[in-house]
């Protein structure tokens, strides 16, 4: 049980570090650092 989570939780992640390293267009970029954190004013 626990290691099932553990590894739906790298596969995410390593979902998301592909996310991250994938070449977005300029504008991707400006957009997802500009917009505000969610809980943030």
């Amino acid at each position: 049980m626990e290691e099932e989570k553990q590894l739906a939780g790298e596969d995410r992640l390593s979902g998301e570090i592909v996310e991250v390293y994938r070449q977005p267009l300029p504008g991707e970029v400006v957009e997802r650092y500009s917009r505000p954190l969610p809980g943030r004013p």
